[in-house]
């Protein structure tokens, strides 16, 4: 109601004076029903079309559907379930609770789906996309967007576009799509997928399966017995604790197990492998593999391949396989087996100043020269090792109480200063083999080496002290003799 009220200035002393009183506040209508805010659903089913331009508007109740057209629009959905298209613009979309759908459309949108099981779609442009609590499904589209499933069992996709992708609370699904992605599965077991980029994939907690796909990715299993493939390119893989699964692919890989009894697979390509604390089965495959065991009772195949493998503190058992390989194991019972090809096998702790690896050798034979002039004399670990040398011309260094074989081909045994006591040559050939006494000119003059027949074969002493048995039915001293030689290293 509006009231004009005209006082006579005679009364008053001034002029006329209109005064506008407006009584009408509280947007009631003729019938006294309150009137709709223009930026405001119902409480029922709502379709609203806004205009173009920067709308806000608040479903409230009810399974609506609001499309605000083009411009920067602030759509919130309210309880229902509801269907929110932003259109062309910076738009902000926030569903709350309900089972909601969410379409950002072009430029960089926000987009938050609140409780519910919520259905989010970014489309083109570097959008925001928050699943909050619920089972969501999350794509980020074109661009490079930022999602985050919150709380439940999500999947996020981030489309094509360098992403950000974090799973959250809950058993979820990341996939990177194409670019350099980044992915974390958060807490519980989690399914990542870098998709084609060099992607960086973090398992978190949880029993999780990740996946690099083609291009060099970092991905990193973090707790728990975790399933990892780096796929094509050139990865670093790091296993974290936990029993892991974990398979180098296609690419020059650098693997890391970690803590727990992992299970490695280099892959083809040359690859550089530790499988740090824990009694771990690595295997190089293709390539020239560098592997290390680390501690715990390791068993390693280097695969095809010309590959060097250390197999560090624990009771291992090494396997060159196919191609000339070096393998080198002081700690522990161990057993190496060179396979098919010109091995070299190291078994005794003293002998070598350096450890190999990919950092300081260029070549096996460099390698090898390397070892052979780094004898020290600082005496054997007494432990009782097996080696084999298998098909093809090997080298073993051997010490005290280890049992040697050299196989088929013409083989080495080198022994010397190092040892307190004998190793066992079982398959002496005096037509192929040949032992060879290293000695360290630095600590003392030429030592004194004579050898002896037995029922069985023969040994060889170093100032008194036998250091080799032999094991070869028919010896003769001559034969012996001949084989036998002293070296200064």
């Amino acid at each position: 109601m509006v009231m004009w009220i005209y006082i006579l200035p005679a009364l008053l002393g001034f002029g006329l004076i209109a005064a506008l009183i407006n009584d009408d506040d509280d947007n009631s209508n003729d019938t006294g029903e309150p009137e709709p805010n223009p930026n405001e659903g119902t409480d029922g089913p709502d379709d609203v079309t806004l205009t173009d331009g920067a709308d806000i508007f608040d479903a409230l109740g009810g399974n609506d559907r609001v499309d605000g057209g083009d411009g920067f629009d602030n759509l919130s959905g309210g309880d229902g379930n509801d269907i929110l298209i932003g259109g062309n613009g910076q738009d902000t979309l926030n569903g709350n609770a309900g089972n909601d759908l969410l379409q950002g459309g072009d430029w960089n949108d926000t987009l938050d789906g609140g409780e519910g099981d919520d259905t989010l779609e970014g489309n083109n442009g570097a959008d925001t996309l928050l699943g909050g609590d619920g089972a969501d499904s999350l794509s980020g589209g074109l661009g490079g967007d930022f999602l985050n499933g919150g709380a439940g069992f999500d999947t996020l996709l981030g489309g094509e576009g360098d992403d950000e992708l974090y799973g959250g609370e809950g058993k979820d699904s990341l996939e990177g799509g194409v670019g350099a992605d980044y992915l974390d599965g958060g807490v519980w077991d989690d399914t990542l997928d870098g998709g084609p980029g060099q992607d960086t994939l973090i398992g978190g907690g949880g029993q999780d399966t990740l996946l690099g796909g083609d291009g060099p990715d970092m991905i990193d299993g973090g707790d728990w017995h975790d399933t990892i493939d780096g796929g094509a390119g050139f990865d670093t893989i790091l296993g974290g604790a936990g029993n892991d699964i974990i398979t180098g692919g296609l690419g020059k890989d650098e693997i890391d197990g970690g803590l727990g009894d992992d299970t490695i697979s280099g892959g083809i390509w040359d690859d550089t492998i530790s499988g740090g604390d824990g009694s771990d089965t690595i295997t190089g495959d293709e390539g020239n593999d560098v592997i290390d065991g680390g501690t715990g009772a390791d068993t390693i195949d280097g695969g095809s391949g010309a590959d060097i493998v250390t197999g560090g503190a624990g009771n291992d058992m090494l396997e060159g396989g196919e191609n000339t390989d070096l393998l080198f194991d002081t700690e522990g019972n161990n057993t190496l087996s060179g396979g098919d090809g010109n091995d070299v096998l190291f078994s005794e702790a003293g002998m070598v100043t350096t450890l190999p690896s990919a950092s300081n050798v260029d070549t096996r034979d460099a390698l090898v020269d390397g070892l052979v002039d780094g004898l020290i004399t600082s005496g054997g670990n007494g432990l009782a090792d097996t080696l084999d040398g298998g098909e093809g011309d090997d080298t073993l260094f051997i010490g005290e109480n280890d049992v040697a074989t050299g196989g088929a081909g013409d083989d080495s045994f080198m022994v010397g200063d190092w040892q307190d006591g004998a190793a066992e040559i079982a398959d002496f050939d005096p037509s192929d083999d040949e032992i060879v006494v290293h000695y360290d000119a630095d600590a003392a003059a030429a030592p004194t080496v004579t050898t002896a027949l037995t029922a069985t074969g023969g040994t060889v002493s170093l100032d008194g002290t036998v250091i080799a048995t032999v094991t070869s039915p028919g010896l003769t001293q001559a034969e012996l003799d001949a084989a036998v030689s002293l070296v200064a290293v």
